[in-house]
């Protein structure tokens, strides 16, 4: 079986956030190996996402997801629970630091949500992104700035 075959197989049947190792014979007395990790493919909101890293009891995160309230409508958030048993990687890195705040995978803050940062960061990013017009310049549509027969016309009272 080809190298290729093989890594193609091990990806197959990898599931999300697993990692797996690939070893192949070259023939001649050499030999290749490569470690691999399947990504988990995320569904896109077109909105930035905000990951924070918490645990169950933990009283300062539910103040910093208060502090989330209003900027909610315009990124994600994702919860990721370090005590689950799939996270120990994240456990032994913020066990002691939580609520950690990430904003696209960039660290924002941890134990108190700098409101500015996030505000100065996610206006940012919106700004740096394209518009989606712009990514596909025929399919652009923009509205007419003339007024016409039927936006004119006074809407109708019962009697």
């Amino acid at each position: 079986m080809s190298a290729t075959r093989i890594v193609q197989h091990l990806l197959y049947t990898l599931k999300p956030g697993q990692k797996g190792v690939a070893a192949v014979c070259n023939g001649g007395g050499g030999a290749s190996s490569i470690i691999v990790e399947k990504l988990a493919v995320l569904k896109s909101t077109g909105r930035p996402k905000l990951t924070l890293y918490t645990k169950n009891p933990c009283p300062l995160c539910d103040d910093l997801r208060l502090q989330l309230q209003p900027f909610l409508d315009r990124v994600e958030l994702e919860n990721l629970d370090i005590e689950r048993q799939d996270n120990s990687r994240w456990r032994s890195l913020y066990k002691y630091e939580i609520p950690v705040l990430f904003l696209e995978g960039q660290f924002l803050c941890k134990h108190k949500l700098d409101e500015r940062v996030l505000e100065r960061r996610t206006i940012r990013d919106a700004i740096s992104k394209p518009l989606p017009c712009a990514q596909n310049h025929l399919g652009c549509q923009f509205p007419s700035l003339t007024p016409t027969a039927s936006s004119m016309t006074p809407p109708l009272t019962p009697p």
